[in-house]
């Protein structure tokens, strides 16, 4: 479902009895869900009898616009094609594909010849050269690949083998330095979670037109989880003939060389499944923030304890227990943190700490459940949180978190959060206790600053350099807070009338107060 924008233009001649064509095609935009493509141009002419094709266009991505062009020719049984690109974003991603493709027939089946011609492609600032090589298409649709080289100084990739439904045929990968996360996301497609590192080793890749198997044993430096380093992984899979699976092991080290996880398990390609056991010891949590920032954020620890991860590949469902050390996490509309110890339980669909006990960032104590489900993939999470405290931190601001209310407070009682991946809702039920302070400032520090009670002048020429303020990318996630606080005197309020004439009303009293603000509205005080 493509659509045109603007003004398109399809004009030429087509003579049969002369043997002539003269075709030019110009779209100013082209677009669907997914992608759009700017200034798509296509001409197309056959000059001394040699049919030519010349085409450029604009592909606007999330990161910028990347100019294309394809410039091919064919005659008789031959076709020469050239692909280029240019980055305008970023110039340094730059590179040009070409190759001279002969065709024949065998036993009626159309096969073919593809000699890649020598180029160089920039990538992330690195220039990377493809050396000459020839790839067989042949007439039984399998695909030899004679020995093609990519490489970069002392990075390089390099592939030689026969590609088919066979799990007898292979291709064979060497690897040296490779950015895996480069591989995985930009051009596999990787999607749901990301994966980075540097990768060393070799693999082979066996019936890799039907259901890919890998025998690989492969090293990866700075291994990644969602853009957070896990430690060094060596990684080793054999294939089980008799069986028809895959034997897969890893071993994950820290820093310091000292082992964290340990990964062992096999995989089934007739029916893609894989059944693990991860065997964690002391390993950084801290990828898992992305699965918990709609109620948390900032999530660290080290856990440690045996994880099963099964299923089909595209559904993976994991379960478990882990012991997670230093645990901690921030509310970041309330600005505070929380310490734990304890263990998390995982099934198929859920997440799950039971009377876990809890610290603020001041030692001080409380009772935490929390169950989260989703949709086995991590999605769709749906959350319930409850905590339950003596003296505990609930409210650690200032004013420029918040203009009109903001402090520190100290309560004994609940917080409840709960909610969705489009919204959270925390709700505080408590009674303050000693050391509370609360501002409340009349209009907002925003709209006094507009006031004019005092000029101040300077004598001396200065010259003032425009501050361009960026504004961040609007969020569609709703974080809506209601604090219902029992007020008495150990709790010290102040009212401020002027921010900027530092006219205030402090007090002391009894009575309730409720606070309530989200993301997208203005606070409401009452009580």
């Amino acid at each position: 479902p493509y659509i045109l924008e603007g003004n398109s233009l399809v004009k030429g001649v087509i003579d049969e009895t002369a043997n002539k064509i003269n075709l030019l095609v110009n779209v100013p935009t082209l677009k669907s869900s997914k992608q759009k493509i700017n200034n798509l141009v296509l001409h197309i002419d056959n000059p001394n009898n040699l049919l030519k094709l010349t085409s450029s266009a604009q592909l606007e991505g999330k990161k910028g616009l990347t100019n294309f062009s394809l410039i091919s020719s064919a005659s008789k049984d031959s076709v020469s094609s050239s692909l280029s690109w240019q980055d305008l974003t970023n110039l340094n991603r730059i590179g040009e594909i070409k190759a001279v493709t002969k065709f024949w027939k065998e036993n009626n089946k159309t096969a073919a010849l593809v000699s890649v011609l020598p180029t160089q492609v920039v990538i992330a600032d690195s220039v990377w050269n493809i050396h000459a090589c020839n790839i067989d298409l042949n007439s039984d649709s399998t695909i030899y690949i004679h020995d093609f080289r990519f490489e970069s100084k002392n990075q390089y990739i390099h592939v030689d083998g026969l590609a088919s439904k066979k799990l007898k045929d292979g291709v064979s990968v060497d690897m040296n330095q490779v950015d895996l996360g480069f591989v995985l996301h930009n051009i596999l497609r990787l999607k749901g979670i990301s994966i980075g590192g540097i990768v060393t080793g070799k693999a082979t890749l066996l019936s890799l037109l039907k259901q890919p198997v890998f025998e690989a044993n492969l090293f990866v430096k700075n291994a990644e989880l969602n853009h957070k380093v896990i430690g060094d992984a060596q990684l080793f899979s054999t294939w089980d003939r008799p069986n028809e699976q895959m034997y897969i092991t890893g071993d994950f080290v820290n820093d310091k060389n000292i082992p964290i996880a340990n990964a062992k398990g096999v995989f089934v390609p007739k029916t893609d499944s894989l059944d693990f056991i991860i065997d964690a010891h002391k390993l950084n949590i801290n990828f898992l923030t992305p699965y918990f920032e709609s109620i948390v954020q900032d999530v660290k620890g080290y856990g440690t304890g045996k994880i099963r991860m099964f299923g089909p590949s595209k559904i993976l469902g994991f379960e478990g227990n882990a012991y997670i050390e230093n645990g901690q996490g921030s509310v970041k509309m309330l600005k505070t943190t929380y310490f734990f110890n304890d263990t998390v339980r995982l099934t198929r669909k859920t997440i799950s700490f039971k009377n876990v006990t809890l610290y603020d960032q001041e030692r001080n104590p409380a009772s935490l459940n929390v169950m989260m489900s989703h949709n086995g993939l991590f999605q769709h999470m749906k959350y319930d949180v409850k905590i339950k405290g003596n003296n505990m931190l609930a409210l650690n601001t200032h004013a420029e978190d918040n203009d009109y209310f903001f402090g520190k407070a100290y309560a004994n009682g609940t917080v409840h959060i709960y909610g969705d991946e489009k919204e959270a809702n925390i709700w505080v039920n408590a009674v303050s206790q000693p050391q509370t302070k609360c501002y409340i400032q009349m209009g907002g520090a925003s709209k006094a600053a507009d006031n004019s009670f005092i000029n101040f002048i300077s004598k001396k020429n200065v010259e003032q350099k425009e501050v361009v303020k960026t504004k961040p990318a609007p969020s569609s996630f709703n974080v809506k807070v209601n604090l219902q606080i029992d007020v008495t005197p150990n709790a010290e309020m102040e009212l401020i009338v002027d921010p900027k004439g530092g006219d205030v009303i402090t007090g002391r009293g009894n009575g309730n107060l409720r606070v309530e603000f989200d993301s997208f509205s203005d606070i409401k005080l009452y009580g």
